[in-house]
């Protein structure tokens, strides 16, 4: 706090008893998934935990939360296109897929539906990528602005 960061503690004292939907985008090493499973097992009952996105561009942060059987909805985000065999292999075991706006494609899009795989997009950072995500029927947006639809 004297550097004005938010440590996670501090996020989850403050959002733990919010009735609001969580992501978590994970970065770096795949290490930290497990203070992050620890700090959600603290301040999270199970009911409270459906209410919980992650989602990494490493697969390798997927296997800890398999493991553990908590309720939380597992994603995987990629800025790569790939076939719809690899789409099978790359997305197995996940729940929700994050997709840069870029490469958003309706045919995917339908595919990945019809196997009950949610759609997001990432990132909003302004009104054009945000009218662009728009024109595709998807499930969520990652932003770092404030929208209104």
């Amino acid at each position: 706090k004297k550097h004005n960061i938010v440590l996670l503690d501090d996020f989850m004292n403050e959002f733990h008893d919010k009735s609001i939907l969580l992501y978590f985008d994970l970065k770096g090493d795949y290490m930290v998934i497990f203070e992050l499973l620890k700090s959600i097992k603290k301040w999270f009952n199970r009911e409270q935990m459906k209410k919980i996105y992650i989602s990494a561009f490493n697969r390798k942060f997927i296997d800890p939360l398999l493991e553990e059987k908590l309720p939380v909805k597992i994603g995987f985000t990629t800025d790569n296109l790939f076939t719809i065999d690899q789409y099978d292999y790359v997305f197995k075991d996940c729940e929700f897929v994050c997709f840069h706006w870029t490469i958003l494609d309706e045919n995917i899009i339908k595919y990945l539906k019809n196997k009950k795989i949610m759609i997001f997009a990432y990132t909003t950072t302004d009104s054009f990528i945000l009218k662009h995500i728009l024109q595709y029927k998807i499930d969520g947006i990652v932003s770092n602005i404030k929208i209104n639809i």
